[in-house]
């Protein structure tokens, strides 16, 4: 266990023991979509910034940082050779849609931990991240024809993802940039899969394995 522990307030930080799901209902669309994060190694897994804020539970938790974003989930992975992995998890029912957006969240959630971490007196050099993106649904198909064509036919409710950005989708990384400074995230893609129709919810599931 991390001794510095005691320095995060209890609620905030979650040991988990087998597994722990994460889950968003997307009302408009009536889908429920489900991630279990089993931990099937010797290793202590914990679920971390488990407190969130009421108004919008997908906010930003450092006052101090420019992006109001945070992902759905953050893990913390403590190895036996004292090294720390953190995994970053972002549920989107359409995985490309909104790239700009995703892109915040999952460096939001890279800063947060790298935040965390010093807290924690860990040293940042033994640590490693991985950025997951968990979808119900690949439909790249009006981005592949934005890039295309000059004359973009664009569909009302969907963002409009720039021809470098969903380039980078298609060669699985996410790059966030800011003035000088950049961060290029590999990403691994996750897919959901149609498990019942629960009413009128339909409902999809995966598992992630650490």
């Amino acid at each position: 266990m991390i001794p510095t522990m005691t320095l995060i307030r209890e609620d905030d930080i979650k040991f988990i023991k087998n597994s722990e799901n994460l889950s968003e209902l997307i009302k408009n669309l009536n889908v429920e979509m489900t991630l279990k994060v089993n931990n099937e190694s010797n290793s202590h897994l914990f679920k971390a910034f488990c407190y969130q804020k009421t108004k919008n539970p997908e906010s930003s938790r450092l006052d101090f940082f420019h992006i109001d974003q945070f992902p759905d989930g953050v893990f913390l992975k403590e190895g036996e050779d004292g090294t720390y992995h953190c995994y970053i998890f972002e549920l989107k029912h359409t995985g490309s849609n909104d790239l700009k957006k995703l892109t915040k969240q999952l460096f939001s959630g890279y800063i947060h931990c790298k935040s965390l971490l010093s807290v924690l007196d860990i040293d940042l050099n033994k640590v490693t991240y991985s950025f997951h993106v968990v979808f119900v649904k690949e439909n790249s198909n009006q981005d592949k024809f934005n890039k295309k064509n000059r004359a973009k036919k664009v569909i009302p409710g969907k963002k409009i993802n720039s021809s470098s950005a969903f380039d980078n989708w298609l060669n699985n990384i996410l790059i966030y940039s800011a003035g000088e400074y950049k961060k290029v995230m590999e990403i691994d893609k996750i897919a959901l899969n149609f498990t019942k129709q629960r009413e009128n919810i339909a409902q999809y599931y995966n598992t992630f394995i650490v």
